[in-house]
């Protein structure tokens, strides 16, 4: 009896250990309350490469300030219409900055917070604060939708009659409000007195209450489609608590996809060399970057979330030394196996089956054009573990 006993009291301590061991492993993972510093996370991936839904596995969680592409609100508020009538331009805009300390240095306000720092086009910008689930729509209620009709205003009056492409205006203007000096061009220093004059008083009231959120949030996410993954070095050598998480998809699903949604800028010969040349480089780039940062670098890909949503987030976010809430993995069920077709939309995250829209493409695409694009991206696809059929 005492025998029975003595097991029984074993067996009982046994499993309380187990329990305590549990506990301790997963809901006493570093939280967000311990954590000393915010957790700062770049998302660098591609345009139609799945980018918005892994930016949601972030954006629902209500602990996360997430920032929709700043590249957009950096350069396309101010470019876009600059360098419409020669399309090529504005490749070489975006290959051109993403390197350069100023461009760095944005980045990090965004994730400091100091968005009083910030050029005034990022801030008035929809992308400033459009897909920013926490504190995004109070920010545009507050800015209200006179602020397109402003910088519409003042850039045609100043900026697009007077600069020329390339020029020393235009990237001057990048500059925050209270740098401007006197040996800026006329043109630009009455185009920022516009600005300063019709946004500048209603955006200090909106932003004082905006930075206090991204202030009280404890992980900051920024996603990036447009830029190469060289810079980020420089964040990673200044700040121990960035994180970077480079995602990939097939190079012939992003091609088909911006084929389908009418986003080729130029023809597909020109388009997949261009994006196969940029995937190698970036992921040679990150490789190497990975050797020196192997616990502040992941890669993922498209098809790996878009087929195991729920494992493939809970692995992010362990690799964060986070715990995934249980509101995002609910939201991962349901915008991947969802129901209401009037939610599946082509900028949109939710999908009936998130797996079959992953490799959509092989099945419309036709067999010349998959021979084709394999013929250009062949290196790429070897490089990235694609398979290939010809």
């Amino acid at each position: 009896m005492r025998e029975s006993t003595r097991k029984k009291c074993i067996l009982l301590i046994l499993l309380a250990f187990a329990v305590y061991a549990w506990w301790q492993s997963d809901v006493n993972q570093p939280t967000l309350n311990q954590t000393r510093h915010p957790i700062k996370i770049l998302l660098i991936t591609y345009m139609r490469g799945g980018s918005s839904f892994l930016g949601d596995v972030f954006n629902q969680n209500a602990d996360v300030f997430y920032h929709y592409e700043p590249g957009q609100g950096m350069f396309l508020s101010l470019f876009a219409s600059l360098l419409s009538p020669i399309r090529t331009s504005r490749r070489q805009v975006h290959r051109n900055m993403s390197h350069t300390d100023r461009f760095i240095k944005q980045i990090e306000n965004l994730a400091d917070c100091k968005f009083g720092n910030l050029p005034i086009e990022v801030l008035s910008n929809d992308h400033f604060f459009a897909m920013t689930k926490n504190g995004g729509e109070t920010y545009r209620q507050c800015l209200q939708l006179s602020h397109e009709k402003i910088i519409f205003e003042c850039r045609r009056g100043y900026i697009e009659k007077n600069c020329e492409y390339g020029s020393n205006i235009c990237y001057r203007a990048l500059e925050p409000l209270d740098r401007i000096t006197s040996d800026v061009p006329w043109q630009l220093t009455h185009y920022r007195h516009c600005m300063n004059k019709r946004l500048s008083v209603r955006l200090q009231v909106c932003l004082t209450a905006y930075e206090k959120l991204c202030q009280q949030s404890k992980i900051r996410v920024l996603k990036l489609i447009r830029f190469d993954i060289g810079f980020v070095e420089k964040l990673l050598k200044s700040d121990p608590n960035w994180y970077i998480i480079y995602s990939v998809r097939d190079p012939r699903g992003i091609i088909q996809s911006r084929l389908s949604n009418q986003l080729l800028q130029f023809d597909t010969k020109y388009e997949a060399k261009y994006l196969c040349n940029r995937m190698l480089k970036n992921t040679v780039e990150f490789e190497r970057m990975k050797r020196k940062y192997p616990h502040r670098m992941m890669t993922t890909s498209y098809e790996r979330l878009a087929t195991n949503p729920v494992d493939v987030a809970q692995r992010i976010y362990q690799f964060l030394g986070l715990v995934l809430p249980y509101t995002v993995k609910e939201w991962l069920k349901t915008a991947t196996n969802s129901n209401d077709l009037s939610q599946e939309k082509a900028f949109g995250t939710m999908r009936k089956n998130s797996n079959e829209t992953a490799y959509k493409w092989m099945k419309t695409m036709n067999e010349s054009d998959k021979e084709y694009l394999e013929s250009l991206c062949g290196d790429t696809l070897d490089r990235l573990g694609y398979y290939r059929k010809y």
